[in-house]
């Protein structure tokens, strides 16, 4: 190994990772962004399924579910803003649960 690439790989076993809150482990930096893009693709896909009479079934279990709220959280939306899509989708006919399709400060 050359000086150069030895010095890259100490700086970057020197640099601190982020917090996984939920397991305490330590993500990468890296891999932080493909776990908030993988979270943020689940629920886009999810919200395009509902229009596949093949795919509408789990993705009804998805957002009716924990797994919205998973993905939701992880990419960082507030409640309102979990409320509001699950509104959105709601009034658009599928059958959401209401109780989690109630924004939490009404807008006029």
């Amino acid at each position: 190994m050359n000086l150069q690439a030895e010095a890259r790989q100490t700086k970057a076993m020197k640099r601190k990772p982020a917090l996984n809150k939920q397991n305490n482990q330590r993500l990468q930096p890296h891999g932080l962004k493909l776990l908030l893009s993988l979270a943020d693709a689940v629920v886009l896909q999810s919200i395009e399924d509902l229009f596949s009479p093949f795919f509408r079934g789990s993705s009804l279990k998805f957002f009716n579910g924990k797994g919205f709220e998973l993905c939701a959280g992880t990419t960082g939306m507030n409640e309102n803003e979990k409320a509001g899509i699950l509104t959105v989708l709601k009034q658009s006919g599928f059958k959401i649960n209401s109780r989690k399709a109630t924004p939490l400060v009404q807008e006029f």
